[in-house]
């Protein structure tokens, strides 16, 4: 792939990432008081991945595997939207799917593919944005 033709994909997955994935776009915000937040990490089973998220003032650090009977992992439950996080894969041949959820319904999903280590998710105006790396 030439240069020219990167420069472009990394732009396109990059406002992909702003904007959601199909069937899971962000929402703008409410006036209504605050309701569950949830952020899940999705991956075939044995998938090995650490989070480091803030939730305001506070941050942690999970380290999960996914086994056969859990694909999916929540990782925080929170009331409200001010969550960050950063989803580092234990081997870049893995593939994980980061969403974040509001009263069980998808409000922003990025995919985290194989060649690569990890996203960043950050709250924005309006929604969230993610960046791979």
């Amino acid at each position: 792939m030439d240069r020219a033709n990167r420069v472009g994909a990394i732009i396109s997955g990059f406002i992909l990432s702003v904007v959601g994935v199909a069937g899971c776009a962000s929402q703008g915000g409410s006036s209504s008081p605050p309701k569950e937040t949830s952020l899940r990490v999705s991956g075939s089973p044995g998938t090995r991945f650490t989070v480091e998220y803030r939730v305001g003032s506070d941050s942690r650090r999970v380290t999960i595997t996914l086994t056969e009977s859990k694909t999916t992992a929540t990782v925080v439950e929170l009331n409200g939207d001010d969550l960050g996080c950063n989803v580092r894969k234990l081997y870049k041949s893995m593939s994980v799917i980061v969403g974040i959820y509001r009263d069980g319904r998808c409000l922003f999903q990025t995919e985290c593919p194989a060649g690569t280590q990890g996203t960043r998710i950050a709250r924005i105006w309006g929604g969230w944005k993610a960046e791979e790396y």
